[in-house]
């Protein structure tokens, strides 16, 4: 789909995420619920023809999506990538567009919902196996 002039959707969104499984939150009682390896999940990507990276957080009180230039963006990747496990996803394909409705919005059916898999996941661990069964791939794991 073209919008006016030359640019294209395709153009302005992410060719690929990057699923972040943090093993610490910074509320204690996630850890209760979460009771498992990781405690939160959230994105990065970049998006390649605006040369910034975006980082998608859902937060308790509201959702966090950053955009920071491609020449700053290591110091906010090293900052998200640290203490858990990073997977590489592809991006949905644009013309999938169908209903996909998630129970509750955390971050677990919030993240799930971007990448745009079918997934009931409603913790870390569940959707970091649910990624890998869909083509993710991890290209960081501090446990190695």
């Amino acid at each position: 789909m073209d919008l006016e002039g030359d640019i294209r959707l395709s153009d302005c969104e992410p060719l690929e995420w990057f699923v972040v499984f943090h093993r610490k939150s910074t509320r204690w009682w996630v850890k209760w619920l979460a009771w498992g390896r990781y405690e939160h999940v959230s994105a990065f990507a970049e998006v390649k023809k605006s040369g910034i990276w975006l980082f998608f957080d859902v937060m308790v009180g509201r959702i966090r999506i950053l955009a920071i230039p491609n020449d700053r963006a290591d110091v906010m990747i090293g900052h998200y990538s640290r203490e858990g496990a990073v997977v590489r996803m592809m991006a949905p394909i644009p013309a999938d567009e169908g209903m996909k409705m998630r129970p509750g919005f955390w971050c677990v059916p919030a993240v799930a919902h971007l990448l745009g898999i079918k997934s009931c996941a409603l913790r870390p661990d569940t959707l970091l196996r649910h990624c890998l069964a869909n083509g993710g791939k991890i290209v960081v794991d501090d446990d190695v």
